[in-house]
């Protein structure tokens, strides 16, 4: 008794220590839950269905926590499945086995990792259904199922919540319960059953989750007539057997009297025992059916057929179709990948050919991997979460099926830190090969850097990287200095010494002596210099005899001085060295030497302004017709032919260049040239071209069009005046005659018109015209009304903008901003609404002008979008604003692909956080991107900001060209602050940093950069170079070059052309389309292709 009481007194003062410690940890986690907004203890999910468990902190600093999630109590290791990212907890699937526990979140003071707090633990409620297939529950077999007999079925529906209403189902009919159908819960009970009379197909239904759920597969019932052959064990369907092996195929029938059992195959062939009584080696068939096949063989797969014959010679047949059971070997039987401490790793055993389909288990040392540890297996992917020093080792995949198994060996090692070895110098003379190979002993080989004077070395023709060796090509004095490499692995890196390369200089003309112009009046030098020498010995001679003109010495050179001279001193002059006291001459080179006259315009072109339609002819002409004209427009080039070509504007002899039928487009800078040798001269004019006037003239400058001259303006009045008076008293005759046509040529006029603004430019985005006619409008005074119209056909784009959902900013414009957002009732069709993008115009600019312009340019780019109708081009979908007028919209609505910005799925891949694009992926990519800038320069639209930041792509990895500014918002690297403009100078070209011009070949050059971006996986153009050296080597006309491609020699030297300095030798965006798509496949080869297009095709 007193043992009882002590117990019992004991258990009660053991509950309340436990209650209060439980009140005081529940205390202590509602303070530190505090941190957390409050959320449900309890989340429904789906098994199967992606979950998100989210995480929000109540602090004013959210960033200085970093946050991350608890399953009972231990870290959750980011894997496919199940990931942690912004704070947010994604289950990709939700499984009831591996996710019913408590998930916690956790968040740690980034400033100190010992303070962190813990939320309310939150479970998942998961629902679940299983649709299984009917069982038969009494009798044990359908062989029991006579006349007489109680059949028992039970429904195969089970799930959380669970299923209810059940009910059955008998040849798609519903069953209605009574005294011999009895119905309860999930199971039915058919009482004395008749011959017959309940035969069919059942199916069973139930109610889960407000929705009817049957189960798939029916259950045949059959009440079995003794009289008749009925089967009571059959061979299976299809059965798998591997090669030698003996297969058994049973075959069993009752009926009363028995029936005689008889196997044939599919060619009706019947099959007899061959062997001896008592024995069976190769085929025997039992008296109770049952088929026997040893030493299986291919010749022995085929359809095999089992017959039960009646007296009255009827038949009862079943059939089994037997194969061959296969496993082809591994293409590869082993590899060796390698690990970093701490870090996670997984890889994919591929698949084999085999039938049936195989079975894949992953070991080590002859144990299979413990699912539940951090080395760990997931469908065919071995995963290990932070690894460790005892995970090296080799691995085994194993796919197994009835033929055999096949193995895989899959060895992890931990890299060795790289050791290197000493680097001798080299001594060489110019124009011979040096290489150093990198002394490297390391696991796994490294990555190897070389530098020269502690600058890095890039490959280039002369400077030949190649698996940890350097080759410099034909030595230059240069190249002499200082090199050592770097070699770097995972584990760590290590630097060789430095080695000197010591260059004997070659005796050589530097700089290099070629035939050369020199001016008649003032002086000039020729000078002859020499390097590779100490003390050399120069002299000048004139072929052919003749004065000599004077010499000076200074140093290694000796230069002619010509003063004043003539045409007669013209001729052909040698430079002679020989070295030290040597008698013989070491090196000599002849040379031409021409005294020109410079040319003199003497007649040079003015700035003209002119109407649409007029003749402007542009005077230019020199003062002897030395040499020929060049005049310049924009991308145009002009000269003088006797044939001329076919274009609309012509080079007369005397240099006048004759503009007839001039249209606004053709305003702009002309400029005219005279070369003689490397001596030009040049002048410039601008024309302006204003919209054809019937009342008056007023030209914004004072100046008279086409000519300047105030007699011939004077004349023009009067002439005008005079037609004007004319022109009235004919339409007052005729105006009702003339009403209609006048309204249809004002159409017409208005239309042709709008296309021109098309070509127009844009300030916000990236979409712009090689010609910029409504700037010059804008500049004469040409009301900004005339430029806002908007295509007719856009009116049926309209969108309620009280209908957007904005979801994130993803830009920002001059104009205003760009959204993510959602746009219910866009698609009908579809069940669920999908992102687009949205750019806003920014409404609230006081200035009325100012917000007239950008009203103007945003309409242009409406129409710019709504023009460009292509697969790789973003398209626009609508627009809305808040005036009920289509043409004054706020937003204009494009679509967006779900995977997103491309240069961030490139990063990811790079990443591992989505499957790795492939080779064939990439040169997918650079050719959807070429199309999408080939319909653009069809349509004369200059992007000025390609770059992987700028182009959206879709799970199904197809590629659009976005066109409304995405980049600089989560890109600010890679914009620089240059002439006051914030430009992304690593993707433009020379012309466009130097001198700000843009062009179609501008884009090739930026497409270009683009390529090397997408093989590169996003990484940041020449990383190696600050944004001022690249800007400085850009302007002094010696762009730094991209590293080439690794593994693809044709894009290397795509990349190459497109790069070239100037842009007349860069191939327009078509010629590159067309290598793109015979490279990749896509699209229609062409019957013939230029050559610089197809031969520069390798083998990879």
């Amino acid at each position: 008794m007193w043992c009882r009481f002590k117990k019992s007194r004991f258990s009660k003062m053991s509950s309340f220590f436990s209650v209060a410690a439980l009140l005081l940890v529940t205390q202590t986690a509602f303070s530190k839950a505090s941190l957390f907004t409050q959320q449900r203890s309890i989340i429904d999910a789906i098994e199967s269905r992606k979950s998100i468990l989210l995480c929000e902190l109540t602090v004013a600093n959210p960033d200085d926590y970093f946050v991350t999630w608890l399953y009972e109590g231990d870290e959750i290791v980011n894997n496919q499945r199940r990931f942690v990212e912004e704070g947010k907890l994604f289950i990709q699937k939700v499984n009831r086995s591996l996710d019913s526990g408590s998930f916690q979140c956790k968040a740690t003071l980034k400033n100190d990792t010992s303070k962190f707090n813990l939320n309310f633990p939150v479970k998942l409620n998961i629902k679940w259904i299983e649709i299984n297939n009917i069982v038969l529950k009494s009798p044990p077999s359908k062989s029991g199922i006579y006349p007489g007999v109680d059949v028992s079925l039970k429904c195969g529906i089970d799930g959380k919540p669970r299923p209810r209403n059940v009910t059955w189902l008998l040849n798609n009919a519903f069953i209605q319960a009574n005294e011999t159908v009895i119905i309860s819960k999930s199971r039915l009970t058919l009482r004395n059953v008749k011959l017959q009379l309940l035969d069919g197909s059942y199916n069973c239904c139930a109610v889960y989750m407000n929705k009817l759920r049957c189960s798939t597969d029916l259950y045949h019932l059959n009440v079995i007539d003794v009289s008749k052959p009925v089967l009571v064990k059959r061979p299976p369907e299809k059965v798998f057997a591997a090669k030698g092996s003996v297969v058994q195929l049973d075959c069993v029938f009752t009926a009363q009297p028995k029936p005689k059992i008889i196997w044939t195959t599919e060619d009706s062939k019947q099959l007899t025992n061959k062997s001896k009584q008592g024995e069976c080696r190769r085929r025997c068939i039992y008296p109770n059916g049952t088929l026997i096949l040893r030493s299986f063989r291919a010749g022995q797969a085929d359809r095999y057929i089992c017959s039960a014959i009646q007296l009255d010679k009827t038949a009862v047949s079943v059939d089994t179709q037997v194969v061959l059971a296969t496993i082809s070997h591994f293409k590869l039987s082993e590899k060796t990948e390698n690990l970093e401490i701490g870090r996670n790793f997984e890889y994919v055993c591929n698949d084999v050919e085999s039938n049936p389909p195989n079975e894949l288990t992953w070991m080590k040392d002859g144990k299979v991997i413990d699912p539940t540890g951090h080395v760990s297996q997931f469908d065919s992917m071995l995963v290990i979460d932070h690894a460790k020093q005892s995970d090296a080792g080799v691995y085994t995949c194993i796919r197994k099926n009835i033929a055999g198994s096949v193995m895989f060996n899959l060895t992890l090692k931990f890299p060795v830190p790289p050791v290197v070895g000493v680097l001798e110098s080299k001594r060489c003379d110019e124009g011979q090969n040096v290489t150093w190979s990198c002394p490297i002993q390391s696991q796994p080989f490294p990555s190897v850097i070389w530098y020269k004077d502690e600058v890095k070395l890039t490959s280039s023709i002369r400077m030949i990287l190649s698996k940890g060796d350097l080759t410099i090509v034909n030595v230059v004095k240069s190249d002499e200095g200082s090199y050592y490499c770097k070699a770097i692995n995972f584990a760590a890196e290590g630097n060789s010494n430095k080695a000197r390369l010591f260059v004997a200089e070659n005796l050589k003309f530097f700089p290099p002596l070629e035939d050369v112009c020199i001016k008649s009046e003032g002086m000039s030098f020729v000078t002859c210099g020499v390097s590779g020498a100490n003390s050399p010995n120069i002299i000048w001679r004139q072929i052919g005899g003749g004065e000599m003109p004077e010499t000076v010495l200074n140093g290694s050179s000796l230069s002619l001085v010509f003063k004043n001279p003539t045409h007669s001193q013209s001729g052909e002059f040698e430079c002679q060295v020989t070295e030290d006291e040597s008698i013989s001459v070491s090196l000599s080179k002849r040379i031409q030497i021409n005294v020109v006259d410079l040319p003199v315009i003497i007649k040079s072109p003015h700035d003209e302004t002119a109407y649409d339609g007029d003749t402007v002819k542009l005077p230019c002409t020199s003062a002897d017709n030395s040499g020929q004209v060049v005049w310049k427009h924009g991308e145009h080039i002009y000269r003088y032919s006797s044939v001329q070509p076919f274009s609309q504007f012509k080079v007369m002899p005397n240099g006048t260049l004759e503009l007839p039928h001039v249209t606004m487009s053709d305003a702009g800078m002309y400029t005219c040239s005279y070369q003689v040798c490397e001596f030009i001269v040049s002048a410039s004019a601008t024309l302006q071209v204003f919209p054809q006037k019937s009342d008056e003239i007023t030209p914004t400058d004072n100046r008279t069009p086409s000519g300047g001259n105030t007699n011939q303006l004077i004349q023009t009045i009067a002439l005008s005046v005079s037609g004007g008076i004319a022109y009235v008293l004919i339409t007052v005759a005729l105006i009702v005659y003339f009403r209609g046509r006048h309204r249809k040529k004002r159409s017409n006029k208005a239309t042709a018109e709008e296309e021109r603004m098309l070509n127009g430019s844009s300030r916000n985005g990236h979409l712009h015209s090689n010609h910029n006619d409504d700037d010059i409008m804008m500049e004469n005074g040409i009301p900004m009304s005339v430029l806002s119209h908007l295509d007719p056909d856009i009116e049926n784009l309209q969108y309620p903008s009280s209908n957007i959902e904005a979801v994130t900013v993803i830009g920002k414009g001059e104009f205003g901003e760009i959204f993510l957002s959602k746009a219910p009732g866009l698609f009908p069709h579809l069940e669920e609404d999908i992102l687009v993008m949205v750019k806003t115009l920014d409404t609230q600019n006081e200035n009325s002008d100012v917000m007239e312009a950008y009203r103007s340019e945003f309409n242009h780019e409406i129409n710019a979008l709504h023009k460009c109708n292509h697969d790789n081009v973003v398209k626009l979908l609508a627009i809305s604003g808040k005036s009920s007028s289509y043409l004054k919209p706020d937003c204009l609505i494009t679509e967006y692909l779900e995977w997103g910005i491309l240069k961030l799925c490139l990063q990811a891949s790079k990443q591992g956080t989505i499957p790795k694009f492939t080779k064939q992926n990439k040169m997918s990519i650079c050719c959807q991107i070429a199309c999408g800038l080939e319909h653009l320069a069809k349509h004369g639209l200059v992007h000025k900001d390609i770059a992987t930041r700028n182009c959206v792509v879709s799970s199904q990895l197809l590629v659009k060209i976005s066109m409304l500014g995405l980049s600089v918002e989560g890109f600010e690297n890679e914009y620089v602050k240059h002439d006051g403009r914030l430009l992304p100078v690593r993707w433009m070209a020379p012309e466009s940093i130097s001198h700000y011009q843009f062009s179609s070949q501008s884009d090739v050059w930026s497409f270009a950069v683009t390529c090397w971006e997408i093989f590169n996986l996003g990484r940041f153009p020449y990383d190696h170079l600050t944004d001022e050296e690249y800007i400085k080597s850009s302007k002094q006309g010696e762009p730094a070059a991209l590293p080439p491609l690794e593994g693809s020699k044709r894009f290397t030297s795509l990349i190459t052309k497109c790069c070239q300095i100037s842009p007349t030798n860069r191939p327009d965006i078509k010629q590159i389309t067309k290598k793109l798509q015979t490279i990749t496949g896509e699209g229609e080869l062409p019957q013939t292709v230029q050559a610089d297009v197809t031969n520069d095709r390798e083998d990879e």
